[in-house]
């Protein structure tokens, strides 16, 4: 608003002294006339021309001045109509700028607003129900909430453990990060392009934000014939477990989406972890 007001007056007081330049320019300039008392002629006076010719001569002199201030008066004019039409044609584009300034605030205040009291879930938890060493491992419990101001409505939660190759052995240590074959990159793009695939589930489950509850999915291998195969090689250290789910639900009648990734490794104690991927994880 402040930025709307700052326009507003710049372009008034552009305009103005636009229009008090233009107005100033066209005052007529008037010049005193000297007079003088009579006097008696002297000899310079009496061998000036005579009545009839001085008269003669004060006429051509009085139309040429005339003439003269046509011009002047026409100029003026001219000057007046010129000023005009750039002062007016200044307030419009100063007004137009005025109208998308105050355009652009509006949608900011709005987007602002309905992030500020919309929904928002997101995953809290991340929990072993089976272990990799497990014969059905693993299977993980992912707890999710709404941390926002509104009902989650039509909430579809999805995932799954899919498995990966690594680049090498993860090696024992903190100092070691385990780095699928593809990229990270390619774990984002391929998590945000099946995120946006899905939709809400109509009439379906409704979140309500709560900072004591919240829901939970279980996720598994069973269904990923792929990770199961893989099992031998994540337990040597040459492939890996993620933990990769999509959160797609409606709020002020907008799909949002959350998506999010951990992967599982024992690199760092020796003991199985479930550890934040360094992408995957995103909210809109």
């Amino acid at each position: 608003m402040l930025l709307i007001a700052y326009f507003a007056i710049l372009g008034w007081g552009i305009l103005g002294a636009l229009l008090f330049i233009a107005f100033t320019s066209s005052w007529p300039e008037h010049q005193n006339k000297k007079t003088s008392r009579a006097h008696d002629p002297t000899e310079d006076e009496l061998a000036k021309p005579s009545a009839v010719a001085s008269i003669l001569h004060r006429f051509v002199k009085h139309k040429e001045s005339d003439s003269e201030k046509r011009e002047a008066f026409e100029g003026s004019q001219h000057r007046w109509a010129k000023w005009t039409t750039v002062g007016v044609w200044l307030y419009t584009l100063i007004t137009f700028a005025i109208f998308v300034a105050s355009l652009i605030a509006n949608r900011i205040s709005n987007e602002n607003l309905v992030n500020a009291n919309r929904a928002w879930l997101a995953p809290t938890t991340f929990l072993f129900v089976k272990s990799v060493d497990d014969p059905d491992g693993p299977v993980v419990e992912v707890h999710y909430q709404n941390v926002g101001r509104l009902p989650a409505l039509d909430v579809n939660a999805s995932g799954g453990i899919p498995a990966g190759r690594l680049t090498a052995r993860t090696a024992p240590g903190w100092n070691t990060f385990p780095t699928p074959v593809d990229g990270w990159n390619v774990v984002e793009t391929n998590m945000r392009n099946g995120c946006e695939a899905r939709e809400p589930l109509t009439d379906r489950m409704a979140l309500f934000p709560s900072a004591a509850t919240d829901d939970k999915m279980e996720l598994g291998i069973n269904d990923i014939p792929s990770s199961k195969a893989e099992h031998q090689n994540v337990i040597d250290g040459t492939s890996m477990y993620l933990v990769v789910g999509c959160l797609v639900y409606r709020t002020f009648d907008e799909t949002r989406r959350t998506g999010f990734c951990r992967y599982i490794s024992k690199h760092r104690t020796g003991a199985w972890e479930i550890i934040n991927c360094p992408t995957g994880n995103f909210a809109y």
